[in-house]
Formats: structure tokens, C-alpha cells, sequence
């Protein structure tokens, strides 16, 4: 603490006394920032060249308030200055941060002394002393002193969390996996293995490495004494990166265990305390070496590692007991039936056997009926319980006849049936608690008289059946209709078409001179008339795929591309086109003109939809899959025939508008045809049971893929659901 200005020095002279030239020189040269405030508004009296430099400050600060000089510290500043003032005792301020123009920050101690005139103090001397180094040291230091706390912190939080994660695993790979995964948390490795066996035999082992270099896996490492030789006698090993290199087992570990960069380990133990496994890590963060505390906090976790090995070992052998016991009970079952010996000869035999036979009866999902030989029911189930409603109270109570067949004609017919014994399947229906249902049993009798009958719920398959039977008469209904249309779009719709067209004609020979509007007007007519009669004739074509179809039989399919194409052969001159069939083509069951209509038909698509001044060029691809048959795929019971071309193309959100009748995505004068093209190829390929898709992008060509069954099922198979609804207008 420096000197009163009062006191005397070390030679007697008091600071009064010594000259102010002398004084001022004196803390001009000084290391120290030295300055003086006077006055009851603070007022520098003397600032040396430190103490500006410590402030920053550009200019000379004598005559100026603290407040002007350092308005942001004014209030700070005016409270250290009148303590000072009014009690006479220093004031020191330790470690003050202080930024100058650079942007450097440094650390000051500040020490506010009073200076006296006379017994009164009449200033305050300011010194200041840089001890930036200092502070930034301690700074520094209690950084990494929080810095280690926090990792402390982490690794027992981690520690914890482990043990939970371990405890509650159930097999060898997984609790590894955890072992492996916490120990490089533990220990801020970046590199882990852990193995689990013993010396003599194969070591499984997992790895894993924090930044992904190293995939996790898990392996059969075979190095068990390996490791043994590894830790010899003790517990856990630390090893440094040096004194690793130098270590003879090095040598011994297979090609594929990771790469060591420094090594700690510990032992896992058995019950017995023999050794059962082990966890390694390497690789420490930053290329530290690993720690007593790091060791420590391994063994930790392989000591809770060992835990739950034998957990998990316990749960293994408990389970091979229990496989063991079940094959025991097996065998025994099996010497009980090859001997004769019957389970009803004790009372207990015969008590588990009836608790069996009911649990399994209660939980079978179709309804079981005991009745004796007078056709009492004994024992009803729960699934018949559940059905029906009624318990076997009621059946007892009035019957099993009376209250479930309350109809003469069907207690009778039921009766019979149960009587007769025989191992079919027959429908019955059955009165529940509140409603009728169709039930369908079989019967079978046993060898003391007694019958039991196994029984099933067919309500819903009867009401599906039904609406099966409507739809199908529904169905025939719209055929017959379409059919009817089809004669009068044939004959009486298409006469009055062709006499317009034939007046027409006589009226424009006759006013061609007179009257060229007229004569305009009729040939407006004459073209309406004509395009009437192409969208008659397609609708025609679209009808005549169910009103004239053909039974299916085997059919080339090779043949049927050859002559769809041999029938386009003029399109294709004038076209300058190409069509290529790629691969070999099977046999199939169809309808051969419908086969070479739908062919056709998308080969002239593709032929007409062609870029201007590119000719077209389609391919023809062909390849076997397989389609559900009766809610089943059999095989490669399919084909699937792709149609590819280089033209206009399509965008795709318009890859079903393009099937429906009469959509078209161009106008008349652009391109020809009516818009039924398509849709008339999505009717051929739905009546055979098919799908037909199409795939395209704008200025990309088009692709049309046909899936079709090779072989139709028989009549009492269900014939494949095909991809679209079978109506001549989709809504």
C-alpha cells in the first residue's frame, strides 16, 4: 500500500517537502498510473502519461470532472471518491477490466488513497497497476477448473445412465453394445471394443468408434487368451500410446480389431470371479493420455457390467432350462401315449386334462356343442356364448332345440343331422338372444354315444354371397342393355346419319354456284354428320368388347404383336417409323382379336403421337411376373407387356383421364381419332382379368405397361380383380 502523503520516507523527508519538479518527474517515469482528484466535484489535478494510457484517454485530463472524462463510470467513480473523502481510509479495487481502442482487454488494481493537507484530506492519489497476465491466468485456470467439473459431471451423469441401460438388457449382443457405447462416454474415447467368453473359446465381440471411422458391429473374435495374456493377474491396465507400441500382445490381435491409439481396460468377472470378458478403449480425446480417474471409472462400469452379464446369462440358462423341460414334457407325453397309459387312470391326470380340454374349447374360435346321446347339451363354449348370446343355462333350461331352433321344420332338420353324425358342413338358421343369424355345423358322435358338434357364424359370407348374386344380376341386366344399344347405334342411329349425309350431298351440287354460304353451311353439316358417325362406330367398337366377345383359348402372343403390327405396315411407310420387338413373347389364354385390337391399338398411338420431323420409333418389350389369383399369387402366372415410344409424350397427371371415353388431350384439327382408343384397350385388358397403366412425360415419349394373366381360373376359382370399374362411364 503506498505511503500518506503526510508521512515521512525512509529518510525522514515528508512528500511535501520534496520540490513539485522533482515529484512530477518522479511520476512521469513511473510504471505506475498515478493521478490526482481534488475537490468536492472530483477534479484531476494530475494525470502522469500511465494513467492515460491505462484509460485510453487522448488528451490531457488536469482541470476536467471525472464525470466528463468517464461518464459512463460516473456514478461508480463519484461513490468510491466521497467515501474516500468523508472516511479518510483507501479504497482498492482489484482486477478492474479495462478496454482501449484496439479492442484488447486488460485487468487493473486500482488503490483510491487520501492525500492530506494539514490533518484534512484534500485529494485522492489514484494509482493503478496492470495485472492483466495475472487475472488472465486465473481466468484461464477457472475455465478449465469448470471445464473439468462439467466433464466430471458428464461421465458420472453418463456412469448412471449406463448402469440403467445394462440392467435392463436381455441379450449378450445388446448389453456389449451398451458396454461399449458407454465406456467411450466414461472416458472421452473415441474408440471402444468390448468382448464377452472365456480363455480357450471364442470371444464375441462389439465395436464402435464416437466419430463413425470404425463401423459398429458386432464379431466372433476368437482371441479369448489373447486377452487373458492382455491383463495377466489384474483387474484393469492403462497403458500410454508409448509404452502400447512396446507391448508384445500387440502383436497377437487379428488383422480386424481396431486401430489402438493408447489402450485402458477392464476385466469383466463371472460368479465365480473368474474372468468372463472385458472392455477396451483407445484413442483418447485431444491425444490425451487416460487417467487413474478415467481407469477408475471403468472398472466402475465393468463392475455393472458384469451384473448384467449375469442377468442376462441367468435369463439364458432359466431359458434353456425351461427348453430343456418342455422337450422333458414331450418325451414324457410321448413314452405316456406309446405305453397306453391313459392321463384319465388318476384324478389329478384327469382333472389337468379336463382344464386343458376347456381352455382350449373356450378359446378356439369357432363354436363347440357337447350334447349326450339324447341331444342335452352338456358344454357350450365361449365363442358359441359370444355368437349367440346364450349361456348353457339357457340351452339346459329349455333345450338346446327349442331355444336355438324354435321352428319345428329346423329343430327337426337339425336334429337328424346331429343324429346322423356325419363329418359335414350344413346351414342352419339359429335364433340368438336378439336376433337370426345363418349358422353352418358339423357333426361328429363319439364312442359313449355322445355328440359333439363344431359350429360357425356364416352370416356375413351368406349377405356377401347375396349382394354377389345381385351384382352378378345387375351385371347381366347392363349387359343386355349395352347389347340393345349396340343394335340401335348399329342400325337405327346411324341410318338417319347417313341419309342427312346423303341429302347433303344432293344440296351441295345444286347451290355450289348459287350460293357458296349455303353451300358452306352443308359442308359444316356434312362434317358433323361424319364425325357423329366415327364416335357411333367407336362407341360401337367400345360395346362390341362384351357383346362379341370370344371364349379364351391358348394364343401366341408373338403372333398377335406380328399381325397388329403386319395391319399398321401403311402407317409405318408413311410415318417413316419403326416398331421392334424386343425378347421372346409366350402363350396365353385370350381373346385373339381383342388381343390384336388392343395391340393395335396402342402401336398406332404411337405411331400417330409422334414428334414433327422425328420419325416415330416404338419398341415392344415383354417380361413374366405374377398377378393374385383367388387372393393369391401363384408363381410367374403373368405377363407383362411393355409398349415404349420416342414421342409427344403426356404429363402424367392426366395417366388416367386419357383411359376414359372420348378424352382427349389434343384438338380434332391436331391429331385424328375420337378419344375411344385407349378405352376400348382398358376394356379388352379388364375383361381379361388385367391392369394397364401408362407412364410419360411431355416431350419424353410414353410407355403403356399391360399386365395379363397367362391362364383364367376355372369357374369355381375367383377370377382376378382387375384395375378399374367396369362401367361405360366412370363418374
Amino acid at each position: 500500500m503506498p505511503q500518506d502523503p503526510q508521512t515521512p520516507n525512509a529518510s525522514g523527508t515528508k512528500l511535501h517537502e520534496i520540490p513539485r519538479q522533482t515529484l512530477e518527474h518522479f511520476f512521469q517515469q513511473a510504471p505506475l498510473a498515478v493521478a490526482m482528484v481534488t475537490g468536492e466535484d472530483h477534479r484531476f489535478a494530475y494525470a502522469n502519461p500511465a494513467f492515460l494510457r491505462f484509460q485510453d484517454l487522448k488528451e490531457p485530463v488536469a482541470g476536467k470532472t471525472v464525470s466528463e472524462v468517464f461518464p459512463n463510470f460516473a456514478d461508480k467513480s463519484r461513490q468510491i471518491l466521497n467515501q474516500v473523502f468523508s472516511t479518510g481510509k483507501p479504497v482498492s479495487v482489484r482486477s478492474h477490466p479495462a478496454k482501449v481502442s484496439s479492442g484488447k482487454e486488460s485487468y487493473w488494481d486500482v488503490d483510491f488513497m487520501p492525500f492530506r493537507d494539514k490533518g484534512n484530506v484534500a485529494g485522492v492519489l489514484v494509482l493503478a497497476k496492470d495485472v492483466t497476465d495475472k487475472a488472465l491466468a486465473e481466468k484461464e485456470a477457472l475455465g478449465l477448473a469448470e471445464r473439468e467439473r462439467d466433464n466430471r459431471l458428464k461421465r458420472i451423469e453418463a456412469l448412471f445412465s449406463a448402469t440403467i441401460r445394462m440392467l435392463a438388457e436381455n441379450t449378450v449382443s445388446g448389453l456389449m453394445e451398451t458396454m461399449v457405447e458407454a465406456a467411450l462416454e466414461i472416458t472421452g474415447a473415441r474408440a471402444g471394443i468390448s468382448g464377452h467368453g472365456r480363455a480357450g473359446r471364442n470371444f464375441l465381440a462389439a465395436v464402435c468408434s464416437r466419430d463413425g471411422r470404425i463401423p459398429a458391429r458386432i464379431l466372433s473374435m476368437g482371441a479369448g487368451d489373447i486377452f487373458d495374456e492382455l491383463f495377466g493377474e489384474s483387474q484393469s491396465i492403462r497403458l500410454t500410446d508409448d509404452k502400447l507400441r512396446r507391448w508384445p500382445v500387440l502383436e497377437k490381435l487379428p488383422q480386424t480389431h481396431p486401430p489402438l491409439r493408447g489402450l485402458l481396460g477392464a476385466r469383466l468377472t463371472t460368479v465365480e470371479g473368474s474372468p468372463g470378458g472385458m472392455i477396451l478403449v483407445t484413442d483418447k480425446e485431444e491425444g490425451q493420455d487416460f487417467t487413474a480417474r478415467d481407469e477408475a471409472r471403468l472398472r466402475q462400469l465393468a463392475a455393472v457390467a458384469s451384473l448384467g452379464m449375469r442377468h442376462v446369462e441367468a435369463q439364458a440358462e432359466l431359458l434353456e432350462k425351461q427348453k430343456d423341460l418342455e422337450r422333458a414334457r414331450e418325451e414324457l407325453k410321448e413314452k405316456v401315449t406309446q405305453s397306453g397309459v391313459e392321463l384319465s387312470e388318476t384324478k389329478q391326470d384327469l382333472t389337468f386334462q379336463k382344464e386343458a380340454l376347456k381352455k382350449i374349447v373356450d378359446n378356439i374360435p369357432v363354436m363347440i356343442l357337447f350334447c349326450d346321446a339324447n341331444g342335452i347339451c352338456e358344454l357350450a363354449n365361449q365363442a358359441f356364448t359370444e355368437t349367440t348370446g346364450l349361456s348353457i343355462a339357457d340351452l339346459r333350461e329349455k333345450g338346446l332345440l327349442k331355444r336355438a331352433f324354435p321352428r319345428q321344420d329346423t329343430r327337426d332338420r337339425f336334429r337328424n343331422f346331429m343324429l346322423k353324425g356325419d363329418p359335414v358342413w350344413e346351414d342352419f338358421p339359429l335364433h340368438t338372444a336378439n336376433q337370426e343369424i345363418i349358422t353352418s355345423w358339423t357333426s361328429s358322435r363319439l364312442t359313449d354315444g355322445s355328440y359333439i358338434l363344431f359350429g360357425r357364424d356364416v352370416t356375413p359370407g351368406k349377405m356377401a354371397e347375396e349382394k354377389l348374386k345381385a351384382y352378378a344380376q345387375e351385371l347381366e341386366w347392363s349387359n343386355k342393355e349395352l347389347e340393345d344399344f349396340a343394335f340401335v347405334a348399329s342400325h337405327d342411329l346411324q341410318e338417319p346419319l347417313r341419309k342427312i349425309r346423303s341429302f347433303g350431298d344432293r344440296l351441295r351440287s345444286r347451290i355450289r354456284e348459287e350460293d357458296p354460304t349455303a353451300a358452306d353451311y352443308i359442308e359444316r353439316m356434312d362434317s358433323a354428320a361424319r364425325r357423329m358417325q366415327q364416335l357411333i362406330s367407336s362407341l360401337l367398337n367400345y360395346s362390341r368388347v362384351t357383346t362379341r366377345a370370344k371364349p379364351f383359348s391358348p394364343v401366341s402372343l408373338d403372333q398377335i404383336l406380328k399381325e397388329a403390327v403386319s395391319n399398321l405396315e401403311v402407317r409405318i411407310h408413311q410415318t417413316h417409323g419403326v416398331v421392334e420387338l424386343e425378347g421372346t413373347f409366350p402363350m396365353l389364354e385370350a381373346d385373339a382379336s381383342q388381343m390384336i385390337q388392343l395391340f393395335q391399338n396402342l402401336l398406332g398411338n404411337a405411331l400417330k403421337f409422334h414428334k414433327p420431323g422425328v420419325p416415330p420409333r416404338v419398341v415392344v418389350s415383354c417380361e413374366k411376373t405374377r398377378i393374385k389369383t383367388g387372393g393369391k399369387a401363384r408363381g410367374e402366372n403373368a405377363v407383362c407387356v411393355r409398349v415404349t415410344d420416342n414421342g409427344i409424350g403426356f404429363d402424367q397427371k392426366y395417366k388416367d383421364k386419357i383411359f376414359v371415353p372420348f378424352q382427349r388431350l389434343h384438338g380434332r384439327s391436331a391429331y385424328e381419332g375420337t378419344g375411344i382408343g385407349l378405352s376400348i384397350c382398358r376394356k379388352i385388358v379388364d375383361r381379361h382379368g388385367g391392369f394397364i397403366r401408362a407412364e410419360s412425360e411431355p416431350g419424353k415419349g410414353a410407355s403403356f405397361i399391360v399386365t395379363l394373366p397367362m391362364h383364367h381360373p376355372k369357374k369355381n376359382e375367383v377370377p382376378p380383380v382387375s384395375s378399374t370399374q367396369k362401367t361405360l362411364f366412370p363418374r
